[in-house]
């Protein structure tokens, strides 16, 4: 997802993609995972993919759609220059792509007739021209990138091409037949026209992509067939039928998120969220524990005379007077003020207030949010979640590829991160399917806790479609897991803490080593690791789980520090053997990282047999080793 500070409230955001049907996306506030909408759409063509009479029906279809366009425009603040307004609005930054931002400079410096790049002022108005944001990749290329041919993948032309970014036909000389990538920007009672202009033969054509500006990266989606691919992996003696868990041996896992739909908008983006977790359940035969799972309405300001009053009540539950007499104060003036009227600015004091709610059932539970706001004045978590907290909560990051260290004004990814080490709190990034991170990194490694599956998710009969993007759809697919993990421990008689289930679902990845320095998990859950009731488990070759009992052993690296292999801060928690290189999990550092000059000594006991040999006999029979006591 890209982020941007122009939010109108009621704008709606459609696209058309391919094969599929024109939907209608979510009103416009900031959810992770859902770029958001403006009252301008973009078409880009391909005419490549199309016949001469495609192409000539194209062209007539432009002329009839034809209007003055307007550009979106912002004012400078204090610091900032052109190359921040392109970093920031279109995510080029001059140390990764130079050439490209420069070019980007010269064509706002030329729509706004700004003579000096390097010289703007406060509060002057800058307009910025409707040029996609940079794609969602881990690329670093920085050939002039732009879209051109719409099909599976991406690949770039020339911006130099298409430099007359203010106006709607962005072709060279204004000849279509000249351009490798058409590009208009539309209302969207242009895009109607437009549409019924051209015909569904052109539109149904691979060549066309209507959507937002900045949701073009949904062009290269991954074919998933699966959305939990591991399931099928389970060993045979810890298959579970979640179906014969009760719902009163689950826990309950709570959704914040929008979920008010409309008649234009049958699909909010918190129903999107639900499908995923339902599908995740459902993968497992646990699709009746849905019941456990409650949805929580964060749209303020669209119900802010109930919600205040809910905000109330938990003012009242304040010992302190002048607190009381304080926050009534404040939540009076939220309500009237300026902010109100957006909805992705949601008040810190009423998640306060919901998170405290949720919090006074003392049983354990799952909170999963794909959704952000601005920092203010109020603390995000109530004073009554502690350390010791038995409730988990789940953050998506933003999708944009921003450090997570660097975040300062972005609530809930400020608290969490701050909070990483000591609460029961974890953010979540996204995974592509095929190697590739959706969202923020981290430059320590241990700033964001886990990863999930960002597409592949729902069908077409679902409010979800397989083809929707974004770490929205990560989160809850890893809360997900650890809502049914929780539910066959408490099954099995088991109490695992919340700290203690942050760091097992860590430990629990499928560990990929290009996300190694990136995020702390630098992998997947897989349900099946995170299961094991007893000491510990080790993976054999073969992807089979082992429980086993008295672990005992040590690992020496090449520095020749040792260190032994057990649950503990100065321990080697886990380790993992991938393509001939070991990582391990340090509970301190709370993150993989890889291991050099690995040696050792590990024994251990499992149903059936024993192991007890150095670790380079290990590492020919097992993937993984992991201390859960």
């Amino acid at each position: 997802m890209t982020l941007s500070t122009v939010k109108p409230r009621f704008a709606i955001m459609l696209f058309y993609i391919l094969f599929f049907n024109l939907i209608a996306v979510c009103p416009a506030f900031s959810v992770q995972g859902v770029n958001e909408s403006n009252e301008f759409l973009t078409v880009i063509v391909d005419p490549k993919l199309l016949s001469d009479e495609q192409k000539s029906h194209v062209i007539r279809a432009l002329e009839r759609a034809k209007m003055p366009s307007a550009s979106r425009v912002i004012k400078v603040k204090e610091g900032q220059t052109l190359s921040h307004i392109v970093d920031d609005r279109y995510r080029y930054d001059a140390r990764n792509y130079p050439k490209t931002t420069n070019k980007l400079i010269e064509v706002l410096a030329e729509v706004n007739n700004v003579p000096d790049p390097n010289r703007i002022r406060v509060g002057q108005k800058i307009s910025l021209p409707d040029f996609p944001v940079r794609p969602l990749t881990q690329a670093r290329s920085d050939s002039l990138q732009y879209l051109s041919g719409l099909t599976n993948s991406m690949s770039v032309t020339r911006l130099a091409k298409i430099e007359k970014i203010g106006r709607i036909h962005q072709f060279v000389d204004d000849k279509p037949e000249n351009a490798a990538t058409w590009a208009l920007r539309l209302s969207a009672e242009q895009l109607k026209m437009f549409n019924d202009s051209v015909g569904s033969d052109v539109l149904s054509n691979r060549g066309v992509y209507e959507g937002a500006p900045n949701q073009l990266y949904t062009l290269n989606v991954p074919k998933i067939t699966s959305a939990l691919p591991d399931t099928q992996k389970l060993p045979t003696q810890q298959t579970i039928d979640f179906a014969g868990i009760k719902s009163s041996d689950a826990p309950k896992m709570y959704l914040l998120d929008f979920f008010a739909g409309t008649a234009n908008n049958p699909c909010p983006h918190g129903a999107k969220v639900y499908d995923v977790v339902s599908q995740a359940l459902e993968v497992y035969g646990g699709k009746h524990l849905i019941n456990n799972v409650i949805r929580k309405d964060l749209d303020f300001f669209a119900n802010s005379k109930e919600l205040k009053r809910f905000v109330d009540k938990y003012i009242d539950s304040i010992s302190d007077g002048s607190t009381r007499l304080a926050l009534r104060k404040s939540i009076e003036a939220i309500i009237d003020s300026p902010s109100g009227k957006e909805a992705y600015a949601v008040p810190s004091l009423y998640l306060q207030a919901l998170f405290a709610d949720i919090m006074q059932d003392p049983s354990p539970a799952i909170i999963s949010s794909s959704f952000w706001t601005r920092t203010d004045a109020f603390r995000l978590l109530p004073s009554s979640y502690s350390r010791d907290s038995n409730i988990n909560i789940f953050s998506a990051v933003s999708d944009n590829e921003k450090f997570v260290e660097k975040i300062e004004r972005e609530e809930p990814v400020k608290t969490f991160r701050d909070l990483r080490r000591d609460y029961p709190v974890s953010l979540v990034v996204g995974a592509d399917g095929v190697g590739s991170l959706i969202g923020m990194q981290s430059m320590n490694g241990d700033g964001i806790a886990a990863m999930g599956q960002s597409s592949g998710w729902g069908s077409e009969n679902s409010c979800i479609k397989p083809a929707d993007m974004g770490t929205s759809f990560s989160t809850p697919s890893v809360a997900a897991t650890a809502f049914l993990a929780r539910a066959f421990w408490k099954h099995a008689g088991k109490n695992v803490s919340a700290n203690d289930l942050k760091v097992r679902l860590m430990l629990a990845t499928n560990l990929k080593p290009q996300y190694v320095g990136l995020v702390a998990s630098a992998g997947e859950p897989l349900l099946q690791r995170l299961l094991p009731l007893s000491g510990g488990y080790a993976v054999k070759r073969d992807g089979t789980v082992l429980e086993i009992e008295n672990m005992q052993g040590s690992v020496s690296l090449a520095g020749g520090t040792v260190l032994p292999v057990k649950r503990d801060e100065r321990a080697f928690s886990g380790i993992q053997f991938v393509d001939g290189s070991a990582y391990g999990f340090v509970q301190s550092e709370m993150k993989w990282s890889k291991l050099e000059g690995v040696a050792g000594h590990i024994s251990f006991r499992f149903a059936g047999g024993a192991f007890d040999d150095e670790l380079s006999v290990f590492v020919n029979q097992y993937s993984a080793l992991v201390a859960l006591q």
